[in-house]
């Protein structure tokens, strides 16, 4: 009976509103599997709305602004009519935007309030994409982790295999178990090191070895290299984000240790011990000047912060719940601290750490009412999502929450189906932020899951009144645009920002913040903002600024400037693409003052920057030019220098150095205003001034 309700409310679409009447609509959901879902008419969405799930579609048709809580959860939004977003507004999650020509409208602040924020995409997660089950019987999988470039997975169990590594295919999802260890006592906490297949680990053992170091050699060797015995069973470890320390979490406190990077031995160097610290609940800010452990002790379940110094840790704050702290996790971006609890009306919440006052801070914003004993916690990469995972049975096992820094909102996006009747113990967000690593109490297994896929913008506009904030990974498809109004959008929080096969992306009148990367990452994942899903992409750049925070290849596709638009930072933009890029007539490309562009295609061309007439202008201030081996060659606009501009060519012959004209027709010539104490500086290989 019970399945035959669900269905039925899956196959039947919503229609909200009406075209006749005004409503003011509470928050809505929207059932998958129907295409008819619909806002409509003169319906004011106050309270926002939720789209069930990937198989749900809904058409956005209302007159009214909507506000509230947006979650797609990877669903599909058909836009009919401009969309416009009040203050109010947050998206919890995203999913595809076809926005049909229609723009979607932020919010109309005050340049110093607080930014709009499109959040990553977290849809509900229905099933795990993979299952490993450990060769031995029931085990309590105590403690996951991944390495960097999330090649790599370790395992702390209850029976033996007490340690296992586990390898993972990012594009099959295939597991395969490749190394194991057995040290004396239960596996507790495995850590990897920031950088190094370096492996710190903790088991209850008080006769032996409690915390231990272990190198990983690929493809198939774990080797011990270090190990400290206290008489005290080790329920947690956590390294500085240097790699240079690591700190233990002890059934008497916590000691932090020294690492040598060469041989893995460990010397103490500071400690505190005011109880028993919770299985894997020692995390480190993310500059590593700050140390969270949260504790069991009866008498105490303290939440504590302490400094660190490179030598001393030190309390500096605390906070009692009154209940067993079972969880800390230190955001990666900023001074938020996810706390769970054994118990209570609230066990799941964010804490705020104050560095002027040493003051620890509940939220209140970040309560969900959640009741279930939390076992793990863990931050995705940008600090924009959680997940936490629980103990009970016959329960959710884990849930993802977006967080909004600003307003210090904490809001489920998905809850995932079980895995185990038994609960969760331990979970982590994959170093790349595209995985969840999930270990299950009292079986055998370790699932993994994808808790972040890319949200896609169809013949999407978007109409900022207001700076915009953009996480995770946005692909935009077909003809859209971002008009900016003057504000700023920043791209840095983004895992990537992609323009896709065949799109064109128009940036106007924004300045655009956030611009770097250099390609592909070792995965093979877009490491680029923004990034090129192929040559046929577009990027339209008019009356903007592109703020760089690092280098930047241009890897495919290519841009068009129109207007007046500047490129600014202090970094390297190379131009590493086989595609033309066009500078229009009475528009200019600025680059700023300590900017460097490279030419440096992957084809044997020299003509991938071109000028229409002599009113499309380059001009450098104070900027430097490298010319790869291809050579580079100018042609038909203006080149103003200002300031000292440096040269250099990797050219061995004028043929292939920079080349200003092209000695054939004066109708190519380039225009070279060097301006009033400037100058031009060619530090190594050809110039070549071919002009007629």
């Amino acid at each position: 009976m019970s399945f035959g309700c669900l269905f039925f409310w899956h196959s039947h679409a919503i229609i909200v509103g009406s075209t006749t009447a005004v409503s003011v609509q509470a928050a809505t959901t929207f059932p998958s599997g129907d295409n008819t879902n619909t806002m409509l008419g003169f319906a004011q969405f106050n309270g926002g709305f939720v789209l069930t799930d990937t198989g749900t579609r809904c058409l956005y048709n209302t007159y009214f602004p909507i506000a509230g809580i947006l979650n797609m959860r990877g669903g599909l939004l058909n836009l009919a009519v401009d969309m416009n977003i009040k203050n109010v507004t947050s998206f919890a999650s995203t999913g595809t935007f076809n926005g049909n020509n229609f723009p979607i409208v932020t919010p109309k602040v005050p340049l110093a309030s607080s930014p709009f924020i499109i959040p990553m995409n977290t849809p509900n997660v229905t099933v795990f994409n993979s299952r490993f089950a450990q060769p031995a019987g029931l085990l309590n999988n105590s403690s996951v982790d991944w390495s960097a470039g999330d090649q790599y997975c370790a395992v702390a169990n209850q029976v033996a295999p007490i340690v296992s590594i586990l390898q993972f295919n990012q594009s099959t999802y295939a597991i395969t178990q490749v190394a194991t260890a057995n040290p004396s006592g239960l596996g507790q906490a495995v850590r990897w090191h920031p950088t190094l297949l370096y492996l710190a680990v903790s088991t209850n053992s008080t006769a032996a070895n409690s915390a231990l170091i272990y190198q990983f050699t690929p493809p198939s060797t774990l080797t011990q290299l270090s190990g400290v015995t206290t008489s005290f069973a080790s329920y947690a470890n956590a390294w500085h984000p240097s790699g240079n320390y690591v700190a233990f979490g002890f059934s008497n406190g916590v000691i932090v240790y020294s690492v040598n990077q060469s041989t893995g031995a460990l010397t103490q160097i500071s400690s505190a011990l005011p109880g028993r610290v919770s299985n894997n609940a020692l995390s480190w800010s993310s500059d590593g000047k700050y140390l969270v452990a949260g504790y069991t002790t009866s008498s105490t379940n303290q939440l504590i912060v302490y400094s660190f110094n490179g030598s001393t840790i030190t309390q500096v704050a605390t906070n009692t719940p009154g209940v067993n702290v079972t969880g800390a996790e230190w955001n990666s971006v900023a001074d938020f601290i996810a706390v769970g609890l054994a118990s209570g009306a609230n066990t799941v919440s964010v804490f705020q750490f104050n560095r002027s006052t040493n003051t620890l801070t509940r939220l209140t914003n970040s309560l969900v009412g959640q009741t279930n004993l939390v076992n793990g916690m863990s931050w995705s990469p940008d600090g924009q999502s959680l997940l936490a995972c629980f103990a009970t049975a016959g329960v959710t096992p884990f849930q993802i929450y977006n967080f909004n820094p600003y307003s210090f909102v904490l809001s489920l996006v998905s809850a995932p189906n079980k895995v185990s009747g038994n609960g969760v113990l331990a979970v982590r967000w994959s170093d790349g932020g595209l995985y969840a690593m999930v270990g299950e109490a009292n079986t055998t297994f370790t699932s993994f899951y994808t808790v972040s896929v890319p949200y896609s913008m169809i013949n999407f506009k978007m109409v900022m009144n207001s700076d915009v904030v953009m996480y995770g990974l946005p692909i935009f498809r077909g003809n859209c645009m971002i008009y900016g109004n003057g504000y700023t959008l920043d791209i840095s929080k983004s895992q990537s920002f992609t323009i896709g096969s065949g799109a064109t992306l128009l940036l106007k009148d924004v300045n655009v913040y956030g611009v770097s990367g250099n390609g592909l990452t070792t995965d093979g994942t877009p490491a680029n903002r923004p990034n090129f899903a192929d040559s046929t992409g577009v990027l339209k750049l008019e009356d903007m600024i592109w703020t760089q925070t690092g280098d930047y290849t241009l890897v495919n596709g290519a841009f068009t400037i129109q207007g007046d638009v500047l490129f600014t930072g202090t970094s390297n933009f190379i131009y590493s693409s086989g595609k033309t890029s066009i500078i229009n007539a009475n528009s200019q490309l600025m680059f700023d003052n300590s900017t460097t562009f490279s030419y440096a295609p992957p084809i044997s061309s020299q003509n991938l920057l071109q000028m229409i007439d002599q009113t499309s202008q380059l001009y450098f201030n104070n900027t430097s030019l490298f010319v790869s081996s291809v050579g580079c060659q100018l042609t038909n606009g203006s080149w103003f220098i200002n300031g000292q501009c440096n040269i250099t060519s990797f050219g061995t012959s004028q043929l292939n150095g920079l080349r200003i004209g092209d000695g054939i027709s004066s109708v190519n010539n380039l225009t070279l205003k060097i301006l009033p104490e400037s100058g031009l500086a060619i530090q190594s290989g050809f110039c070549a001034y071919q002009n007629i």
